[in-house]
């Protein structure tokens, strides 16, 4: 009870005063927050290059997210300047994102989802990490007088495992746009990153041992902007391909056989 009052009061005090304008030419986006200490950042707009919408499972169980800008030039220290919303309802995430991008489709546009390989993979783990605390305590009552009633409550993750591999695999997914790449993932720690097309430098395709036998690879489209590296996971080979190819014409036509 303690923690979540601080919590709040935590949130009050960092937030208190939350304002995100433009300037009079619209060539940059102006933060103002803070209660005890007021906290002013100025964000160019040319430097935008995209959103992330962050929506961990407690967020987005509330009907909440974050929104941070995905920016150029920016150093490691000074990414945490670049929070255009704090937790906030989501109707304020997409409205102030559609309107830092200009254009709510990337917002909200349909997601491809990565087939039944991809589904198999977020059943697979789940399960395979449900089952570990279950064969341990069972292990533990074989070779100790241990009660087996313990058994019931080292179930819990195993009974988690389903519900979130179906909400992993439903929010697994990407999709294009006329101007942006947009991909979402996580259940946990789930997060819709929208960035702009024109902005990919590069793409790299990684596949582990497991991902090769399914068929699959992770998509990384390289920027100078943001986290630098934005990933569609576990998605087809074929499917990747295409993806690249058409996000950036002519930038892998070279490696086509």
């Amino acid at each position: 009870m303690l923690g979540a009052v601080f919590s709040v009061l935590g949130y009050l005090v960092s937030n208190w005063g939350y304002a995100l304008s433009r300037d009079a030419q619209g060539r940059s986006f102006h933060i103002r927050r803070g209660l005890i200490t007021s906290r002013e950042t100025s964000l160019e707009r040319e430097r935008v290059r995209g959103v992330e919408l962050s929506e961990p499972l407690g967020l987005r169980m509330a009907g909440a997210g974050r929104l941070n800008a995905v920016a150029t030039g920016l150093s490691r220290s000074e990414r945490s300047s670049t929070q255009l919303v704090p937790p906030a309802p989501r109707g304020v995430i997409e409205g102030v994102g559609a309107a830092v991008l200009g254009d709510p489709i990337p917002i909200s546009v349909p997601l491809r989802q990565h087939g039944p390989a991809a589904r198999r993979r977020r059943y697979t783990r789940a399960l395979f990490g449900g089952l570990v605390l279950p064969a341990a305590v069972v292990a533990l009552c074989l070779a100790s007088p241990v009660p087996w009633w313990v058994l019931l409550p080292a179930l819990l993750p195993l009974a988690a495992a389903l519900p979130l591999a179906s909400d992993r695999y439903r929010r697994l997914g990407h999709a294009l746009t006329e101007d942006y790449l947009v991909v979402r993932d996580g259940g946990l720690r789930g997060r819709r990153d929208v960035v702009q097309r024109s902005g990919v430098i590069g793409w790299n395709i990684q596949q582990s041992w497991f991902q090769r036998r399914a068929g699959l690879v992770s998509l990384v489209a390289t920027t100078a902007a943001g986290q630098q590296a934005y990933t569609a996971l576990d998605i087809p080979e074929e499917q990747a391909i295409a993806l690249a190819d058409a996000a950036v014409p002519g930038l892998i036509t070279p490696f086509l056989a």
